[in-house]
């Protein structure tokens, strides 16, 4: 590297790094940062703060710890937590914790204050996008998996014989509901970004009929498969992937769109297995919200975690 002269050399990338860098350079010094890391960030980001919360919060997710106090001990998100279900949870969040950085092509100019200087390397720095985009797929994310952790909650309490129970003829029961939403996700999910939503081989109509095959086990097999996909589907996405273009049945949505879209037809199923399995359970149903009568006890929380007693 070439001999250059800063006004400022900051050593190590952390947020109180950061910080001093951009305070300086807004200043209009000329300011170097050197951190080991291609990727700035420091120990906060790697190896510290944020990747051992990250852990920490993942595994009493995926054991259901905090959604104990309303489904029962046994109840869990993923029985069988494996290193890389922690790990591709972690990678993900780190992945949107730094300023992004772009390797420079030699003789590149960047502007003085957003340079940052490690392993001999520089690095045109960007600050991160606004933040809308990224609370938006946290939050949606954080939504379809309330939805899940209420259905689930009503699944259990519903005895053998209720999953197939139609309360007249007209109307679908709790299985056809759970086998039409297991059909839709897998269609609407599958290859999110790059093929239509309604996938050629999809049977709608056959998703409201019960067949020889559609045993209790099957169907819960083809309900977690389909809740599998869409979580896979939008865990990787990005703010920037938002406005672009998917289609549904030909018909062209951005992704935000076609999110939203999601959201609310799988609320509107949810919501008919909760009334289904309450109705079936009757005196044995255990609320999961706040118990009638009760609302003056209980704190509400916004963030998908179990209402917590006075």
């Amino acid at each position: 590297m070439s001999a250059s002269a800063y006004d400022l050399v900051v050593i190590g990338s952390g947020p109180a790094g950061q910080k001093g860098a951009i305070a300086a350079a807004k200043l209009g010094k000329k300011v170097a940062v050197i951190d080991r890391k291609t990727i700035v960030g420091g120990v906060c980001l790697h190896t510290g703060t944020i990747p051992s919360k990250t852990l920490r919060e993942a595994i009493l997710y995926l054991t259901g710890f905090r959604e104990r106090s309303f489904y029962g001990q046994d109840y869990a998100v993923n029985r069988e937590i494996t290193v890389p279900d922690l790990a591709f949870r972690v990678h993900k969040v780190m992945e949107r914790e730094p300023v992004e950085d772009r390797g420079m092509e030699a003789g590149e100019r960047v502007p003085a204050h957003r340079r940052i200087l490690g392993r001999g390397r520089s690095y045109d720095v960007r600050m991160p996008e606004t933040p809308m985009g990224a609370l938006f797929l946290e939050d949606a994310l954080l939504q379809f998996h309330k939805y899940k952790a209420l259905a689930d909650g009503a699944l259990a309490q519903v005895a053998e014989g209720d999953l197939f129970r139609t309360i007249d003829s007209e109307s679908n029961s709790i299985a056809l509901v759970m086998k039409h939403l297991a059909g839709n996700m897998r269609s609407r999910w599958t290859d999110f970004l790059t093929t239509d939503g309604e996938k050629a081989d999809r049977d709608r109509d056959a998703e409201f009929e019960l067949g020889t095959e559609d045993t209790r086990v099957r169907i819960l097999d083809r309900w977690e498969a389909g809740w599998r996909l869409l979580f896979d589907a939008l865990a990787p996405l990005t703010p920037a992937d938002l406005l672009r273009t998917v289609t549904i049945r030909a018909e062209a949505h951005t992704v935000l769109q076609a999110v939203n879209r999601q959201l609310t037809h799988y609320a509107y199923h949810v919501g008919q297995i909760v009334f289904l399995a309450r109705h079936f359970a009757g005196s044995r149903w255990r609320s999961l919200s706040i118990p009638r009568g009760k609302s003056k006890e209980f704190d509400v929380s916004k963030e998908g975690k179990p209402y917590v007693l006075r």
